[in-house]
C-alpha cells in the first residue's frame, strides 16, 4: 500500500491519499505551505515493512531530524514534513490502515443536531400561533362593541392589537436574520463532527441507526464498532 502525504489545499488539514480515497487529519489550518500538496510517500509492504520517500526536490522530508529521500523506517522514528518541521505522527498512518472503527460518539451528535433542530421548529411554531394571537383580540373588540356598544372597550383593546402586533413585527424582524444564521451555525457544527473517523467524510445522508445498520462507512467502506 502506498500512501501520500501532503497539505489540503482547500484546509490546510493533513492529507493522505490511497487509491481513491483521501483521508484527512489534524485541525483546519494546521499545516504550513512550507508542505506541498504531494509532499512525500509512504509505503506499507506486506512483511510490516515501511518506507518513506520525498516526492520532490523542492520538498523536505526529515527522519529523527534528518533530511531524506528515501529511507526505511520503523515506529520510533520521528517523520517531520517541510523546512517548518511538521510532524506526520504514526497516528495518522495508524489511522489510515485501520480496519474498524469506534463510532459510539456520533449516536450523542446525531441526537443533538436532530434535538436542537426540532426545538427551533417547535419555537418558531409557538411563535406563528402566539403572533395569530393579534387577529383575535382584532376581532374581540369587534364583538364587544357591537355587544355592549362600548367604544372606549373597542378603542383600547384595538389600540392593544396593534402594540401586540408591532412587538411581534419588530421579534420577527429581529429573528428573520438571527434564526437563519443559528441554523446555519448548527448545520455547520454537525457537518464538522459528524464524520467518519478514519476518512472524515460527511455521514449527514445516513442517520446513527442506519449506520448501525449498514455498518460500513459509505465513503472508505471501513468496518463501524458501535460499543
Amino acid at each position: 500500500m502506498d500512501i501520500i502525504f501532503g497539505r489540503e489545499e482547500k484546509n490546510s488539514q493533513l492529507s493522505a491519499k490511497v487509491d481513491n480515497f483521501n483521508y484527512l487529519f489534524d485541525e483546519v489550518g494546521s499545516v504550513p505551505k512550507t508542505v506541498s500538496r504531494q509532499h512525500c510517500k509512504m509505503s506499507v509492504l506486506k512483511d510490516g515493512k515501511f518506507y518513506i520517500e520525498n516526492l520532490k526536490l523542492e520538498n523536505e522530508t526529515f527522519v529523527n531530524g534528518i533530511s531524506i529521500q528515501k529511507k526505511e523506517l520503523s515506529k520510533t522514528d520521528k517523520i517531520e514534513l517541510g523546512s517548518s518541521h511538521y510532524p506526520l505522527r504514526w497516528e495518522y498512518v495508524d489511522g489510515v490502515l485501520a480496519k474498524n472503527v469506534n463510532v459510539s460518539h456520533l449516536k450523542k451528535i446525531w441526537d443533538d443536531y436532530q434535538d436542537k433542530k426540532l426545538q427551533q421548529q417547535i419555537a418558531e411554531r409557538k411563535f406563528n400561533t402566539l403572533k395569530s394571537a393579534t387577529g383575535l383580540i382584532t376581532m374581540l373588540a369587534i364583538v364587544l362593541n357591537f355587544i355592549q356598544k362600548s367604544e372606549t372597550l373597542y378603542i383600547l383593546l384595538y389600540v392593544a392589537a396593534i402594540l401586540i402586533s408591532l412587538g411581534f413585527t419588530i421579534k420577527a424582524y429581529i429573528a428573520s436574520s438571527k434564526l437563519p444564521q443559528e441554523m446555519q451555525a448548527l448545520t455547520d457544527k454537525f457537518q464538522q463532527e459528524y464524520q467518519c473517523p478514519k476518512c472524515h467524510h460527511f455521514l449527514g445522508s445516513q442517520s446513527y441507526d442506519l449506520l448501525k445498520q449498514n455498518k460500513t462507512c459509505p465513503h472508505c467502506k471501513v468496518n463501524f464498532d458501535f460499543q
